[in-house]
Order: structure tokens, then sequence, then C-alpha cells
């Protein structure tokens, strides 16, 4: 990830490629850092650009996860947040929703509703839909979120 923090997002590739091929040779495709490798693809493909591709690499990581993890875990909940923010860059807001609440249930499931993190997450979440000017889909998180809202 040291090349994509220089930019240098076709070397990210090139290594997270190789790391996940070793990561698969050595601990098959079922094991959690098989899906943190998939995730580091994604990433790579989401700096790049490559949102259609970045999104088939974080649904297989989902998939592993799920498998690996259980539905309920900390990981699943940073897997459907990756999958939101793809759908967010392509404009696409409702299924963006539909996986950011997701994430948030298994956050407030995990961490209860009084943890920093997700309030964090929502702030995040809603300064980004007041940048795309859904006002409908805030209207929505906000409605979901009252409490959260009233707050801040």
């Amino acid at each position: 990830m040291v090349y994509r923090a220089k930019e240098d997002v076709d070397k990210a590739l090139e290594y997270s490629n190789k790391s996940m091929l070793i990561t698969l040779g050595t601990l098959g495709p079922n094991h959690p850092l098989a899906a943190h490798s998939y995730n580091n693809m994604a990433v790579a493909y989401r700096t790049k650009g490559e949102l259609d591709t970045a999104l088939e690499f974080y649904n297989v990581s989902l998939f592993i996860r799920v498998n690996t993890l259980g539905k309920d875990h900390s990981d699943i909940a940073g897997s459907y947040n990756n999958i939101a923010m793809i759908y967010r860059d392509q404009g696409e807001l409702d299924k963006a929703l539909e996986y950011y609440h997701a994430s948030l249930a298994i956050k407030i499931k995990t961490l209860g509703e009084q943890h920093a993190m997700w309030h964090l997450h929502t702030k995040i979440w809603l300064t980004s839909t007041m940048t795309m000017g859904s006002w409908k889909n805030l209207r929505n998180t906000c409605k979901n979120q009252s409490k959260f809202c009233r707050k801040h």
C-alpha cells in the first residue's frame, strides 16, 4: 500500500496481486487474510477509478468474510461500508444507503449507539450525501438516525 500512498496505483496493483496470489496459495481462498487481499485489490482499483472492478473485489472479500467470520463481525460492517462508497461514487445513492445502513446496523449491534466510531461514520455519510445534493436521501438518513441528527 506504500505505492498507493505514493500515487503509483499500477505498482500498488502489481504488488497487491502478488500478495493475493501468495495468500491464496498458502492459506487458501476461504481465509480471512484472503478477504483482506481482495479488499486491498479493491482499494487500489477504486483509487484508479475502476469502480466496477473494485466492486467485484469488494464483493469477493465480503463473501469470504461472511463465510469465515460470521455476518455480524465488524469486518463485515467495513465491507458493507466499502461497497456503499462505490455505489455513492457511481451516483447510486439508494444502493449506497442500503449497504451503509447494513454497515451501521452491525456497528450499532457490536459497538453500541454511543460509540464514537458509528457517530463519525454517520457524520461522514451525511456530509457526503449533502455534497451530492440528495436531499431526499439525507432526510431519510436523518429520520433513521434522528437521535444522532438532533445531537449533532
